[in-house]
């Protein structure tokens, strides 16, 4: 039987069946529907699928009937999946603790000497349990075990629990030959918060396997003591490279506000690039706006030898700096250096020097060579100057021609509030119609608004009269599962079917069944997990790409299903997976120096941590996240994006993406993210995509009706390129740049994003083999599962025609080239180019893909 078929039959089985003449009373009746299902629930816990099994503990769970805990905790023992056990433990416990509790000691005792796989799951359960004599008898049974998987989570359960008891073993542990156990008992160390643990941490920083010296430094950022910093400090030494990192990642997590003087001595007398990086982020978390703060880190900003030494004190600055920096910007105002320039204009920017606006405005007029320091200085006036000095300015342009005319369009463009909004429609009132500064108008209207209406103000007013609120700051949190209801109700045929949910499921359990002890999912050596022997074919990664950025396209895959790292069936597989990133995340928010695919590493960590937050509210996810964004604006290069590695001062719409997305996630989750972040990426776009001269947006298209079919009529098409305007139908860069168009504020009713979506339909859609035989599809992108993200990403958002002739197919090509048997089932084949990166990374995306039905709000109003 096919596991669609199964899983439509499992549903319809614990479905009521129609009232018959006789039917029993309405109490009966429900009492009798409730015990059919039981019943039905109960076979499912042996049927061979693990779908169908974690969907019967869920139902157990939901009927609430406490005769369910010995079958739960039966099954629960020799479940081979752990994420399985944890689940029927956690069911079992909350249906009756008591009862929980005395079948649980059955079983301890019945399975004594039983193998590895049991032993694992008695002590998740133990850890379900949650009490002091669970953590009693998790020690007293399992402590000795020889085997690794055991050990591991018995150190979980041991810093769960906050098992005080459990010190001496994590102190062991730290010391043992296997490193998932040394990762574990780091983990468990930081969990525990035990000031004991200390020196074992410390003598463990300088381990590299593993990764395992930033576990534990990401273990002592986690132990609430303030001696921690001054031990960490009198270790520093001059290590370099891992271990160097790992110490600069300790010296960043243990500090306090009592040692920002020892912070300040080591950002201005040591040696060590890392060091002083991570004294000048430590500055910055802490907040403190002493004297000596300001002056260490403006020192430094503008003298260090090391960019990302400067970019930290920049950052710092931008958090602890006040009025005593305005006469050392002045002083300094003059840079030529325009990285540093750069630094400058923000901050005083920050710091509102309405002296300084005079050299912000001569910047963005005249300079000629540096784009992105033009942007810098725009976005900065607006912030620097006062009234008067704003009200000169718009005298003086309205009565300019030539470069300071144009430049001061340009700029009008970084001013996004009512009065530049009403000073463009002036602006267009004045200007000759069909100028080149009357188009330069309408691109700035654009900027600000994300539409493209035209020269008419009367049409500009219009929309303004319909949208009075739109320049005010919007609350960006949504509520996604009542977001779901609404849209379901009105949008019926535009959303996820049972064969793409089970997909979705079957992807999910893949990435399940393939993390690592210490929470990573590798996309190389995933296959050493397999108990089933994997087919000699190319099934992981064709290099050995780090594991940070598979690990954060799978905690987006099983956020983007609506799990959480704190309740449901796959919070501890999230929860493994979040703890590993925190270890690897370096103390500047990179995660491997000189990655090979950095420029995609880096922003999925940033994404994945800032959605952990918006879900949890977990400041530590914040912090890791606001690293993250604080790196990426740093590195962004001189054309205003990003490149695999961070020296490259070249960029393609690909990582520009990436970086794009990440740093909206960290705006929508209320981080801090400079506008001259998005101004880069807004500059890219210009460059690699045609631009529209000719078309003109319907305000008509500005309908809010999802189902409502925007560009209706048209023919016309646009192109996003990957380092030039030029498109290769190998490459997904169409719809991606639809997407990253509209993250920039562009709305679906904008022609490019209009003539994109045709481009889309008429040279990227998959065709259906004859009889829906997959064993014939190949796909001919570069990148298959990549082109279908942002392939069904970008036409979700469009809505209308385009996602329904779209769906149409992707919807029937995903779920039907989805491997469905062996050690590979739930992922997808790794066609063409997907060999790079191998079946961890074609699983996360196909299972993204699919989540679009929910994951994203489309944009289709003011």
């Amino acid at each position: 039987m096919k596991p669609a078929t199964r899983l439509v039959l499992l549903v319809l089985l614990l479905l009521p069946g129609p009232a018959g003449a006789q039917d029993p009373p309405p109490g009966d009746a429900k009492a009798g529907q409730t015990e059919q299902k039981y019943e039905k629930a109960l076979t499912a816990l042996r049927d061979e699928d693990s779908i169908a099994r974690s969907r019967a503990v869920e139902t157990l769970r939901r009927l609430r009937i406490p005769k369910a805990v010995t079958p739960l905790l039966r099954m629960a023992v020799t479940e081979p999946m752990a994420y399985i056990a944890r689940l029927a433990g956690e069911a079992a416990f909350r249906l009756d603790a008591e009862k929980a509790w005395a079948v649980l000691l059955d079983l301890v005792r019945e399975r004594k000497g039983q193998g590895a796989p049991v032993r694992r799951n008695l002590v998740i359960l133990l850890r379900e349990a949650g009490t002091p004599e669970a953590g009693k008898l998790l020690l007293y049974r399992f402590k000795g075990s020889p085997d690794p998987r055991v050990q591991v989570e018995v150190l979980r359960a041991i810093g769960h629990l906050k098992l005080e008891d459990g010190v001496g073993y994590v102190k062991a542990a730290l010391a043992a030959r296997n490193i998932d156990v040394r990762n574990a008992a780091a983990v468990a160390a930081g969990r525990l918060g035990s000031v004991d643990l200390v020196p074992a941490l410390l003598a463990a920083l300088d381990n590299s396997d593993g990764f395992h010296g930033k576990f534990a430094a990401w273990a002592l950022g986690r132990i609430d003591d303030p001696s921690v910093f001054n031990k960490v400090q009198a270790r520093l030494g001059s290590a370099s490279g891992e271990s160097g990192e790992a110490r600069a990642k300790a010296l960043e997590a243990t500090a306090r506000a009592e040692n920002v003087d020892r912070l300040v001595a080591i950002l201005t007398a040591s040696r060590s690039r890392e060091y002083r990086e991570a004294a000048a982020i430590a500055l910055g978390r802490l907040g403190v706006k002493k004297p000596e703060v300001q002056d260490s880190l403006f020192a430094r900003m503008m003298r260090d030898p090391h960019r990302l030494v400067r970019g930290a004190c920049w950052h710092a600055l931008s958090r602890v700096g006040g009025e005593r920096l305005v006469t050392p910007l002045k002083k300094r105002a003059g840079q030529r250096d325009p990285e540093l320039a750069k630094y400058v204009f923000h901050l005083a920017g920050d710091l509102r020097v309405h002296s300084l606006s005079p050299l912000l405005l001569k910047v963005m007029i005249n300079e000629r060579r540096n784009d992105m320091l033009r942007y810098a200085a725009a976005i900065n006036f607006w912030k620097a100057a006062d009234a008067g000095q704003v009200e000169a300015f718009e005298r003086r342009l309205l009565k300019s021609r030539g470069r300071f005319l144009q430049r001061g369009i340009e700029a009008l463009g970084f001013r996004r509030n009512p009065r530049g909004f009403r000073f463009l429609l002036k602006m267009l009132r004045v200007l000759r119609d069909g100028s080149p500064e009357e188009y330069l108008v309408e691109k700035s209207l654009e900027r600000i608004t994300g539409h493209f209406f035209g020269p008419d103000p009367g049409i500009w007013k219009k929309w303004f009269e319909k949208n009075p609120k739109f320049f005010t700051p919007k609350q960006y949190e949504l509520e996604r599962n009542k977001w779901r209801e609404d849209f379901d109700k009105e949008n019926k045929g535009f959303r996820q079917t049972e064969e793409t949910e089970y997909a979705v499921q079957l992807g999910l359990e893949f990435l399940a069944r393939h993390q690592h002890p210490d929470g990573r999912f590798d996309p190389q050596k995933f296959t050493e997990l397999d108990t089933e022997r994997v087919s000699s074919g190319a099934e992981g990664a064709r290099f050995q790409l780090d594991p940070s950025g598979t690990t954060a396209l799978a905690v987006l895959a099983f956020l983007g299903a609506g799990y959480s790292p704190a309740e449901g069936k796959y919070k501890d597989v999230i929860q493994r997976a979040l703890d590993y990133l925190e270890a690897r995340q370096q103390a500047n928010g990179d995660f491997l120096t000189n990655d090979l695919v950095g420029g995609y590493d880096r922003p999925l960590g940033v994404q994945a941590f800032a959605e952990a937050y918006m879900l949890t509210r977990n400041p530590r996810y914040a912090w890791c996240a606001q690293r993250g964004i604080d790196l990426l604006t740093t590195i962004q290069n001189q054309l205003g994006g990003w490149r695999y590695r961070i020296p490259i001062q070249t960029t393609d719409t690909s990582c520009m993406s990436w970086n794009l997305f990440a740093l909206k996630s960290g705006e929508k989750a209320g981080l801090e993210v400079r506008e001259i972040a998005f101004a880069g990426c807004y500059h890219v776009m210009d460059l690699y995509s045609d631009a529209v001269k000719d078309q003109r947006e319907d305000f008509i298209d500005i309908d809010p009706n999802y189902g409502y079919e925007v560009g209706r009529g048209t023919d016309y098409t646009f192109q996003t390129g990957y380092q030039n305007p030029v498109w290769d139908t190998k490459y997904a860069t169409v719809p991606l740049g639809i997407m990253c168009r509209i993250f920039l504020g562009w709305r679906r009713s904008h022609p490019f994003c209009i003539g994109s979506a045709n481009k889309v339909l008429r040279d990227m859609m998959e065709e259906i083999p004859r009889n829906e035989d997959w064993s014939l599809y190949r796909s001919a992108r570069e990148y298959p599962t990549y082109a279908w993200y942002y392939g069904t990403l970008a036409m979700h958002q469009m809505g209308g025609r385009y996602f329904r002739l779209w769906n149409q197919r992707i919807k029937k090509v995903i779920p039907g080239t989805q491997t469905k048997k062996g050690p590979m089932r739930g992922s997808w084949p790794v066609w063409n180019h997907d060999t790079v990166a191998g079946r961890m990374y074609t699983a996360a995306m196909g299972v993204l893909t699919l989540e679009t039905y929910y994951r994203y709000l489309p944009v289709l109003q003011d």
